[in-house]
C-alpha cells in the first residue's frame, strides 16, 4: 500500500455504493443553510524521536487561518508537542457530540505517516495497517509509546461515530505511508520508517474499525496527498517548504475553489481545484487522491463557507485577512540587476529533435500549418461570454503575491544576470556543468550555458506569474500515461477538455527557456482537441511546462507573436500582463520532467 491508501480499510471501504434516502439528501446542495462546520487541525514539524519536518506546522497554521477566514469558528488546533492522541480524541468526541445531522467535521492532518503489521489478522490485503505518527511515539519503545499513534482502524470508528448522527466528514491527509522517489527532489518526505514489530491491540476502536464495511460509510470523504505509487515530499512554495495539498486546500477554503460564488464548495469544485493546483505547485511530483474516487452526486457538498465571511462584492470584511499571503509579511526583495542588456536574449524556434515535447518534423509542421490556417480564417475574435463559461467566484483569491524576480544561487563565475534575487530557497545554476536545478532539487535544465541562462531565468519568472493566475482559475490539462518523470522515447497523449471559453492558446515553456508555439483556436473551435495530441520525449532534457490559456479575451495577437518568430519569455510576460492579467482566464499548467535514461 502507499499514499493514496492512506488508511487501508477506511479508504477502500469509503468507495461503496451511494445509499439512498436521507443520507443522499444530506449530501446534496439542498441541505439546511444553518448547517455548522467544525474542524480539527493537526500539524507536526518537531518529532523528538524521528526525522523532523519543515513545513507541516506552517500547513496547519495556514489551514486553520483559512478556516477562520471562511467563517468557520469551531477550529481545534493541535500543533507540534500539543498533538497528543488523548486530546485529539476528546476534541473529536466533543465535536461529534455538538454536531447534528447535516453538519460537517473537517479533520486536517499534516505530519508523518507510517505502516506496521496489521493488528487484526486478515484485515489488510497487504498485511499492513497505516497510522498517523504523533510526536510522542518512539519506535525504539513501541510498547511504551503506542498510545501516540492513530491507526487506520481507529479512524474508521471515529468516522462511524459521525456517520451514525448524519454528520459529514472531510478528512484531509497531507502525509504518506510508502513509496519511493523517481526524481531528485530534496524535500523531506512525510513518511516515517515502517514499524517492524506487531503491537498489541491498542484501543477498542482499533477492533471495531476493522469490522466496518464499505456500506457503512456514505457521508465521509477522504482527500489524500498522493497516488499509491507516489511519496509525499515537502515542496517549496513561496520560498518556503510546504505540503502542496495543505497549501492548495487552504486556498480552496479561502474561496478559490468556489467557482460560482455560492459559498458552497462541492466535491467536484474541490477536486478540480486541488488536482490542478497540487500538480502545478508540486511540479507534478504528486497527484491527490479522493475516496470515494467519484462524487456521490454532481452537487455533493463537502464544505460550506459562512456567507458572513465576505461582503456582497466578494471583498473580505474588516475582520478578515487578505485572501492569500504567499509572501506573508516579508517585503519583496529588489531584483539584483547587475548590467542592462542591450537586447532580449535570442530564443530559437523549436526544430525537430530539440525540446522535450516535440512531434516528428512532419507532424509538427502539419500541426502548425493547421493551426495557422485556423487563425488566418478568423479575422475577429469572439469576445462575448460563452453561455457555458465558468464564472469567477466573488470570493476568489487574488493569487499569490507574484514578483518579477527569481531567487538564484550561482555556482561559479557567471555573466551579469537580470531579475535575480538571493533570498528564500533558491534555484541553482552550476556554471561549469550547465545544470539548472529547481528549489526542490529537480534538474530543470542540462547544458545551460551563459548564452541561455537569462532565458531560463525569465522562463521561471513567467511560470511563477502563470501559477499566480492559475490559483484564481486553474484550467485542466493532462498527459497519459502519467509519470513524475519521462525518459527518451516515451510517448504520451496530450489532452485538453472543453473549458467553456471561446479562445484557447497552447504553448510550451521549454527547459532551454524557449517559448514554443503549439496551437491557437479561436471561437467555437476552442472546443476542438488541440493540434498537438501526441508528445514524444527528445533531447534536451529537463523541465518543460505545457501551458493552456482559455479565455474570452483576445488571444490572437499573442498567438501570432509566438507563431511568427522567436518570442523571449520576458516579452511574452509583458504581453500576458498587458492583455490577460485580472481577466477571466483559465490557466492550465502541465509540468513535464524528462531525462535520457531511466
Amino acid at each position: 500500500m502507499a499514499c493514496s491508501a492512506s488508511f487501508g480499510r477506511s479508504l477502500r471501504r469509503l468507495a461503496g455504493p451511494l445509499a439512498l434516502g436521507a443520507a443522499a439528501f444530506l449530501l446534496s446542495g439542498a441541505a439546511g443553510a444553518r448547517a455548522e462546520t467544525y474542524a480539527i487541525v493537526v500539524g507536526i514539524n518537531h518529532y523528538p524521536f524521528d526525522v523532523s519536518l519543515d513545513g507541516a506546522l506552517q500547513d496547519a497554521e495556514d489551514v486553520g487561518q483559512a478556516l477562520r477566514k471562511a467563517g468557520i469558528a469551531n477550529v481545534a488546533e493541535f500543533l507540534n508537542e500539543k498533538a497528543v492522541k488523548a486530546d485529539i480524541r476528546k476534541a473529536w468526541q466533543d465535536e461529534v457530540a455538538r454536531a447534528v445531522a447535516g453538519d460537517t467535521i473537517i479533520f486536517h492532518y499534516a505530519g508523518h505517516g507510517a505502516q506496521m503489521p496489521e493488528l487484526i489478522a486478515g484485515d489488510e490485503a497487504d498485511g499492513l495497517d497505516e497510522y498517523l505518527q504523533l510526536p510522542g511515539f518512539d519506535r525504539t519503545r513501541p510498547d511504551e509509546t503506542k498510545s501516540e499513534i492513530i491507526i487506520d482502524n481507529e479512524l474508521n470508528s471515529w468516522f462511524q461515530e459521525a456517520e451514525a448522527k448524519g454528520v459529514h466528514v472531510l478528512f484531509v491527509s497531507d502525509s504518506c505511508f510508502s513509496g519511493g522517489m523517481s526524481r531528485a527532489a530534496t524535500g523531506k518526505l512525510r513518511l516515517a520508517a515502517p514499524l517492524k514489530v506487531k503491537l498489541p491491540i491498542t484501543t477498542p476502536e482499533a477492533v471495531e474499525g476493522a469490522k466496518l464495511k464499505e456500506s457503512n460509510f456514505q457521508l465521509a470523504t477522504v482527500l489524500a496527498a498522493s497516488l499509491e505509487s507516489q511519496p509525499t515530499p515537502e515542496v517549496v512554495i513561496g520560498n518556503k517548504p510546504r505540503g502542496a495539498l495543505s497549501w492548495s486546500f487552504a486556498r480552496a477554503l479561502e474561496g478559490a475553489a468556489d467557482r460560482n460564488g455560492d459559498r458552497i464548495i462541492t466535491r467536484v469544485e474541490l477536486e478540480k481545484y486541488v488536482f490542478a493546483v497540487v500538480k502545478s505547485e508540486s511540479e507534478a511530483l504528486q497527484v491527490p487522491n479522493f475516496t470515494p474516487q467519484l462524487p456521490r452526486s454532481e452537487d455533493e457538498v463537502v464544505i460550506r463557507l459562512d456567507s458572513r465571511a465576505v461582503t456582497p462584492q466578494g471583498q473580505t470584511t474588516s475582520q478578515q485577512q487578505p485572501a492569500i499571503e504567499q509572501a506573508e509579511t516579508q517585503p519583496a526583495t529588489e531584483p539584483q540587476t547587475t548590467q542592462q542588456s542591450t537586447a532580449d536574449p535570442a530564443v530559437q524556434q523549436p526544430v525537430s529533435g530539440q525540446g522535450a515535447t516535440t512531434q516528428s518534423e512532419q507532424e509538427q509542421a502539419s500541426a502548425s500549418a493547421g493551426t495557422a490556417e485556423t487563425a488566418s480564417q478568423t479575422t475577429t475574435e469572439q469576445t462575448e461570454p460563452a453561455a457555458s463559461t465558468p464564472s469567477v467566484s466573488a470570493a476568489a483569491t487574488d493569487g499569490q503575491q507574484w514578483r518579477p524576480v527569481l531567487s538564484l544561487k550561482v555556482v561559479g563565475n557567471a555573466p551579469p544576470l537580470q531579475n535575480v534575487a538571493s533570498d528564500g530557497v533558491p534555484y541553482e545554476w552550476d556554471v561549469a556543468s550547465g545544470v539548472f536545478r529547481t528549489p526542490n532539487g529537480d534538474v530543470a535544465g542540462e547544458n545551460i550555458g551563459p548564452d541561455r541562462i537569462q532565458s531560463v531565468i525569465d522562463k521561471f519568472i513567467l511560470l511563477d506569474f502563470l501559477k499566480s493566475m492559475s490559483l484564481r482559475n486553474p484550467g485542466e490539462v493532462s498527459l497519459t500515461p502519467f509519470k513524475d518523470i519521462y525518459v527518451r522515447g516515451d510517448q504520451m497523449k496530450f489532452s485538453v477538455p472543453d473549458s467553456g471559453y471561446r479562445n484557447r492558446l497552447v504553448f510550451n515553456l521549454a527547459n532551454t527557456g524557449e517559448v514554443q508555439f503549439l496551437d491557437l483556436q479561436i471561437g467555437a473551435a476552442a472546443g476542438n482537441p488541440p493540434a498537438l495530441q501526441q508528445v514524444e520525449v527528445t533531447e534536451p532534457y529537463g523541465a518543460d511546462h505545457l501551458i493552456v490559456l482559455s479565455t474570452n479575451e483576445q488571444l490572437k495577437p499573442i498567438g501570432d507573436a509566438m507563431a511568427n518568430g522567436s518570442l523571449p519569455p520576458a516579452t511574452l510576460l509583458a504581453m500576458l500582463r498587458g492583455q490577460l492579467e485580472g481577466t477571466d482566464t483559465a490557466v492550465a499548467i502541465q509540468p513535464l520532467y524528462t531525462r535520457e535514461n531511466p
